[in-house]
């Protein structure tokens, strides 16, 4: 995972980075959007801001940007999060800024939209996940920013830990569960009971996109029982075949003497 403090060099990133930006003031919000929604313009991208409508800061950066979209009523309709609708609206923009002839989408995401549609922290983390598997299909580059007076500890770290690239938290997430762009996942770090509720709700997301899974989890230092249970879990519940490439031996023990190659059979774990 790249980290950076320097929000605006956030303007260089390429197509389909996704970055989840930490930050405390509002102030800091918008002396930053503001220069990055204008670059896009300069850059051939069209600038996309997403906020709730009724922010301060929605409405003073709105005029830097080509489209300005409260998600949360143009898209949802007020109602909860449906993460297929948000996603087939992020294609139809896609597909629109190509016929006017830019090069792709910017989108400036104060993921404060997100509050009034209730969504728990696993259901943030899950959006999340398929989200950034979106952003590479469609080429789009996007920073969400969430605030640490509007999303708890937990919620942030969930979404820390399902961007590739994050800026404003100096701590590395505990673990990460990141697309890759011929359409495997890699899992990397430590999975343990902090943050299983996070790694299911991530990892059943991604189980449930596709028949077939394939995971790099050659970077996985530590997952706990709990966490192969979830694995195990999601590839029954899918029904999804799984292959868990890149596997140690210690990982592939603990899943036989746990009997988890019965419960899942669909599993397959090879080194």
């Amino acid at each position: 995972m790249i980290v950076t403090d320097d929000v605006t060099a956030l303007g260089d990133l390429v197509a389909g980075s996704h970055v989840c930006w930490v930050l405390d003031e509002d102030g800091a919000y918008r002396e930053t959007a503001g220069p990055l929604l204008l670059d896009a313009s300069l850059r051939g991208q069209k600038a996309v801001l997403l906020g709730p409508a009724n922010s301060g800061s929605f409405r003073e950066l709105s005029p830097a940007a080509a489209i300005a979209v409260d998600p949360f009523v143009a898209w949802l309709d007020r109602g909860p999060l449906l993460p297929d609708t948000v996603f087939a609206a992020l294609h139809e923009l896609a597909a629109l800024a190509s016929t006017e002839g830019y090069d792709g989408l910017r989108v400036i995401a104060d993921m404060d939209w997100l509050l009034p549609t209730h969504a728990d922290r696993g259901t943030l983390a899950a959006f999340e996940v398929l989200l950034d598997r979106v952003l590479a299909e469609i080429g789009a580059t996007m920073i969400c920013a969430y605030r640490r007076s509007s999303f708890d500890t937990d919620a942030i770290v969930g979404a820390l830990s399902v961007h590739p690239l994050r800026s404003g938290h100096a701590a590395a997430p505990q673990f990460s569960l990141l697309a890759r762009g011929d359409g495997s996942w890699r899992l990397a770090g430590e999975v343990d009971m902090a943050v299983l509720s996070a790694f299911a709700a991530a990892f059943g997301a991604a189980a449930n996109a596709a028949p077939s899974l394939v995971v790099d989890v050659a970077e996985l230092e530590f997952i706990a029982v709990a966490g192969l249970r979830t694995i195990a879990e999601a590839a029954r519940a899918g029904p999804v075949k799984v292959q868990l490439r890149g596997a140690r031996r210690t990982l592939r023990r603990v899943w036989t003497h746990g009997t988890f190659d019965e419960l899942a059979p669909s599993v397959d774990l090879v080194v």
